[in-house]
């Protein structure tokens, strides 16, 4: 019976494994939200948050959240703050202009469409932009480039990841009466969830690139993943949405 329970907790058991990997959310969580405090911060904030459960999912064992959370936040401090401002100033324009197109009515009202379709595509991209960052190296060009890339390379995945995200928001805000459900899933786990969702999906897509990288067939971003094991991409790489 000893043996049996010791097994059952033991940390290379599925329920040892499972709880660290819960372990580890909900601490890459906490970082996120102590982090995103100062508002600017919030882009290397996400790409840190990604960073963690990417280098949970491709080393396969147990790693200190709060480190890891840090040393990704460090690598991605300026690209994340810049490529954040840039996304505030399209969200902020985009209010501004449904507000004055809502308003004005007329032939205004036709802008509302483009408007629109802006900012899905902005948060499309920006979507894939934080997980690229986390996974590799490059200029912010490139890093913008690679984003779009990885969107449409495999639609169902972007499909996926992006319906999350807005389901996410849509019970957040649509069924305001259990906010503080909502509250404590955001505070203790959502945001490290969404996360590691987004990296078992593109993980796979980062691989083959990064493996180039590795190689040196190509220059232009370099890898940031460890290579401690890669043996826990193979079940993802079955998920050929």
């Amino acid at each position: 019976m000893n043996r049996l329970v010791a097994g059952f907790l033991n940390n290379e058991s599925f329920f040892g494994r499972l709880m660290t990997k819960i372990a580890i959310v909900v601490g890459a969580n906490l970082m996120f939200l102590v982090f995103c405090i100062p508002v600017v911060t919030i882009g290397p904030s996400l790409a840190a948050l990604y960073y963690v459960m990417m280098e949970t999912l491709y080393r396969n064992h147990a790693l200190n959240p709060f480190k890891t959370f840090w040393k990704g936040f460090k690598m991605n401090l300026k690209q994340g703050i810049l490529t954040w401002l840039i996304f505030l100033a399209i969200a902020v324009l985009a209010y501004f202009d449904i507000r004055f197109s809502s308003w004005a009515g007329g032939i205004f009202s036709v802008f509302l469409v483009g408007i629109y379709i802006v900012l899905a595509a902005a948060i499309i991209l920006y979507s894939y932009l934080y997980p690229v960052m986390a996974a590799f190296n490059g200029k912010i060009r490139d890093l913008f480039a690679n984003s779009i890339y990885f969107a449409f390379k495999k639609p169902l995945r972007m499909i996926l990841l992006v319906g999350v995200e807005a389901g996410a928001a849509f019970l957040t805000y649509g069924f305001l009466e259990m906010l503080p459900l909502w509250a404590f899933c955001w505070f203790f786990f959502g945001f490290g969830a969404i996360a590691m969702l987004g990296a078992k999906l593109l993980l796979p897509l980062f691989k083959p690139f990064q493996e180039q990288q590795s190689s040196g067939q190509t220059k232009e971003m370099e890898p940031r993943l460890s290579d401690d094991d890669e043996d826990s991409l193979e079940d993802l790489e079955k998920l050929d949405l």
